[in-house]
């Protein structure tokens, strides 16, 4: 089967957010499978991959958009991706669209031109507008990534969405190594950064790692505040995104998510658990849903003291630590968020898709 994921992000490696990452995995479990996967995404320009891509667009080699394939698969990089969606369609025929993007106008234009659609919401930051009318929503798949998401989407268009939780492969993240430090994944303000930096200030003992995702943005103020007092703080390393995430859970005994926003999930948790790592989280969105047993929620408006309190518990007392690892490898292993089913029910997604298309 011919699939192509279509968003106007970026991607790997010109963002590494959880969206990306999913995409990243969904497109080689397919080719693993024998099938053909491609990825249509938007073009930061900056960095070795968007060098070359500003390049072949300048030079003007044929389309509208620059393909490379150092990821395992074709993806097809463009400064407007939706405008370039049809003729991408036409030139390459992909019997699946699977669209993740807020952009309705591009399940439009999957649709007219005779694809199976996935619309795959990642994202509660805002709920979809019916931009399109008619019947559209019975004509394609829509899927969600939380049960979270599912409801908010769902109520936004007065439709059911199904859920897939993030696809984690774990021989791609089950690593060994020291876990001797915290670990937090996004550098910015909606993903708590503020917090973890008052967590290391109060706890000089601990180190902490931090990892930046949007490497081609520049922060915006309020991030680059939270940068400099990251550095001024000697038990912070900052670290840029890894391609092989492997090092960065070998290196964990505690993963902290305490974002300020709605995650639909928090990808990283799964992750983190696969390795028995515990995982103190805000409560909200579809962190819940996520964390389950095997780690402690808090509100994000709670006293950076408590933060530290549970992040303390974790890191002094063994038995906790053990006990907390434990829990955060059972709820690894459930069927919700096992590899297995999630790739197998992914397919399943697709077929339906491609039968709606009629």
């Amino acid at each position: 089967m011919r699939v192509l994921f279509a968003s106007d992000y970026p991607h790997i490696p010109e963002n590494t957010g959880g969206t990306e990452i999913n995409t990243h995995e969904l497109s080689l479990a397919l080719r693993d499978a024998g099938h053909q996967p491609m990825v249509l995404a938007s073009l930061i320009g900056r960095g070795w991959v968007g060098f070359r891509a500003r390049l072949k667009l300048k030079l003007g080699l044929g389309s509208r958009w620059a393909e490379d394939g150092g990821l395992g698969y074709p993806v097809l990089r463009s400064w407007h991706s939706a405008d370039v969606l049809a003729d991408v369609i036409d030139r390459y025929g992909p019997e699946v669209v699977v669209v993740q993007s807020w952009r309705l106008d591009m399940v439009a234009i999957a649709l007219d031109r005779g694809c199976g659609v996935v619309l795959y919401s990642h994202s509660a930051h805002s709920p979809y507008a019916d931009t399109i009318g008619g019947d559209w929503t019975r004509r394609c798949v829509l899927l969600a990534n939380s049960r979270f998401n599912a409801r908010f989407q769902g109520a936004a268009l007065a439709a059911t969405f199904d859920v897939l939780h993030p696809i984690v492969r774990p021989d791609r993240y089950r690593a060994s190594g020291p876990r001797s430090r915290v670990l937090h994944v996004g550098l910015n303000q909606r993903k708590g950064a503020a917090i973890t930096v008052a967590i290391a200030r109060l706890r000089p003992d601990i180190p902490f790692t931090m990892v930046r995702t949007w490497e081609g943005l520049r922060p915006s103020p309020e991030d680059a505040a939270i940068i400099e007092m990251a550095n001024a703080l000697p038990n912070i390393e900052i670290i840029p995104a890894q391609r092989d995430p492997k090092r960065l859970y070998g290196m964990a005994r505690l993963m902290l998510v305490p974002s300020a926003w709605d995650e639909t999930w928090g990808r990283v948790v799964t992750e983190a658990q696969l390795n028995g790592i515990p995982v103190v989280a805000s409560d909200r969105g579809g962190l819940p849903e996520s964390v389950g047993s095997g780690g402690m929620l808090l509100h994000i408006e709670d006293d950076p003291s408590l933060w530290a309190g549970a992040v303390g518990r974790l890191w002094d007392d063994p038995v906790c630590h053990a006990d907390y690892a434990a829990r955060a490898l059972c709820r690894a292993q459930q069927s919700d968020v096992a590899f297995g089913p999630l790739r197998a029910r992914f397919f399943e997604i697709l077929e339906e898709a491609r039968r709606l298309r009629g």
